[in-house]
């Protein structure tokens, strides 16, 4: 736990200052992911091929890491030839319809076939 104090004047004639504090519970984790699978999510992800960065690939799973494996093991056939790949982005979401309905929203032709996302 950490507490926060702040003091503040109040406007007008008045200058004695009101100090309030509050109590809040932060929480901030670095670093790579946890390796256990997080059941009962479905992922939307996004991946950059090493080789080519402007090469992206867009796919749902169920397994990220597995999938991850299946891209750079080879076998994808449509992401075999541009591996090694990273994951760029990925979203998890609890209903797959969702999912579902947010992968099929980045592979529309409205977001210009592969410029949703910037290769920097």
């Amino acid at each position: 736990w950490r507490r926060k104090t702040a003091t503040a004047k109040p406007m007008g004639r008045s200058r004695a200052p009101l100090a309030y504090s509050k109590v809040f519970r932060c929480e901030l984790r670095l670093g790579k992911p946890r390796k256990a699978r997080m059941k009962g999510f479905h992922y939307v992800y996004i991946l950059t091929s090493q080789v080519d960065p402007s090469r992206q690939y867009t796919g749902m799973t169920d397994d990220l890491e597995g999938r991850l494996k299946a891209h750079n093991s080879g076998q994808v056939p449509h992401t075999s030839k541009h591996r090694p790949w990273h994951i760029k982005t990925a979203i998890a979401f609890t209903d797959p319809h969702k999912a579902l309905d947010f992968e099929g929203y980045l592979k529309s032709p409205y977001l210009n076939r592969g410029k949703y996302l910037s290769t920097r």
